[in-house]
């Protein structure tokens, strides 16, 4: 498995780093939540359910439980913030990041 890392692009977005991916990263969940911000303090905007396709916009210097936020595209393009611990990289080793659906 190929290990991606984000590229140079960096913002801060809500106060908080972003590094963005080069290229959207592909990846699957295993279910949750989608919040609205990176962190459980931000309000839930979707369900995620397990085996949904998103993409990897970014990685937050925000986390939880040893893993990261992510802000991700999700069902038909709409944009929110998903923990890395749900999420599993399709094609690439990403660090704190599930390594396994």
């Amino acid at each position: 498995m190929q290990r991606m890392y984000p590229g140079a692009e960096t913002r801060i977005v809500y106060g908080v780093t972003h590094r963005f991916f080069e290229q959207p990263v592909p990846a699957t969940t295993n279910g949750g939540v989608v919040r609205s911000g990176p962190g459980q303090d931000h309000s839930k905007v979707a369900s995620m359910y397990m085996g949904d396709p998103v993409a990897l916009i970014a990685v937050t210097d925000i986390e939880t439980d040893g893993f990261s936020w992510f802000q991700i595209h999700y069902r038909d393009g709409l944009k929110g913030y998903a923990l890395g611990g749900l999420l599993c990289p399709k094609t690439s080793s990403i660090d704190r990041l599930q390594l396994r659906c």
